[in-house]
């Protein structure tokens, strides 16, 4: 995987106000932290930033840190719930050589046999490899996949040394669903057999209650996750109370309660949501800008000339006697 080098800057200021002052400036705060080191909080300029990000679990080098450049891999990304611009990133620091645990993203090619539905599952899927050699995507090619086929995680074509980290069985491509097309209502569906006690994955949907603190908004990143349960013995859902949570608080799937012989698939520290701090009237008002006024048209020749005051009439000459 090739690598991006951004210069950094050291961060010395800090607070909201300081945040805003360096992202008007083109800046994006962030933090490099990783191998038993101090984190280390910088800023990078905010369009090298944007578009390394646009690479999946890309390799940037950070230049201008003390001690000297250092390799880095994204672990989270935070950006404006209203633009969709970069507000915070935190990069890790990984060395060549070095067993990483990234997601990688499932890229679907093909159309599936006239009639079915494709219902992808899952987008990415989680791989453990050298941080210098991680894929940046697979490709599942569903050209002519009939009704009832389906694709799982164990099917994938991984590189060498790169190994799966989530459960072979778990569906990436399901069984296609076959819908009507006007009205949506199912036509056919596979059904797979199970047994009394016999164990299976499956995805369980993550519901949320309550109200977060005021001033918060909630950013659900997961709405459901993956476990292995007994077939007879699958929760309905896993449910999170947010009432009063607090800005930055957090929830990873590793938080979540789980019934008793039911066991997580889905990575412990995969963040099902977190609470941003929401937009002031303010900060939207100075991330938008002020409207423009409308430009002026001139008016056609014909327009003007029906505005133009009429011009005085002539006297008449007086008549000689």
């Amino acid at each position: 995987m090739p690598e991006v080098r951004i210069a950094a800057e050291p961060r010395t200021e800090f607070g909201k106000g300081a945040a805003r002052r360096t992202r008007r400036g083109g800046w994006v705060p962030a933090i490099v932290y990783g191998h038993g080191t101090d984190t280390r909080h910088i800023t990078l300029p905010g369009h090298d930033l944007m578009m390394a990000l646009k690479t999946p679990n890309v390799l940037i080098r950070i230049d201008g840190l003390a001690g000297g450049n250092q390799l880095t891999l994204p672990k989270a990304v935070q950006r404006n719930p209203i633009r969709g611009f970069i507000e915070h990133v935190d990069l890790i620091m990984v060395r060549r050589g070095e067993k990483v645990t990234v997601e990688v993203p499932v890229q679907v090619t093909g159309e599936v046999f006239s009639g079915g539905l494709l219902d992808q599952q899952m987008v990415q899927v989680a791989v453990e490899a050298e941080a210098t050699n991680i894929p940046s995507a697979f490709e599942v090619d569903v050209e002519g996949m009939e009704i009832g086929a389906a694709v799982h995680a164990g099917e994938l074509t991984l590189p060498a040394g790169v190994t799966l980290e989530v459960d072979p069985d778990a569906l990436v491509l399901p069984k296609a669903v076959q819908r009507d097309p006007i009205r949506g209502s199912v036509e056919h569906v596979d059904l797979i057999m199970v047994r009394r006690g016999e164990k299976v994955t499956v995805d369980v949907q993550v519901q949320v209650t309550g109200e977060v603190f005021p001033g918060g908004l909630l950013d659900q990143q997961l709405v459901q996750v993956a476990v292995e349960a007994e077939a007879t013995n699958i929760p309905g859902a896993f449910e999170v109370d947010v009432e009063g949570m607090e800005i930055g608080t957090a929830v990873q799937a590793g938080d979540l309660t789980l019934p008793a012989g039911v066991t997580l698939v889905t990575d412990p520290d995969a963040l099902v949501l977190h609470v941003l701090a929401a937009p002031t009237a303010e900060q939207l008002e100075a991330d938008l800008g002020e409207v423009p006024a409308a430009e002026e048209v001139p008016p056609s020749p014909e327009e003007a000339a029906a505005e133009a005051p009429a011009a005085p009439e002539a006297e008449a000459p007086a008549e000689q006697s």
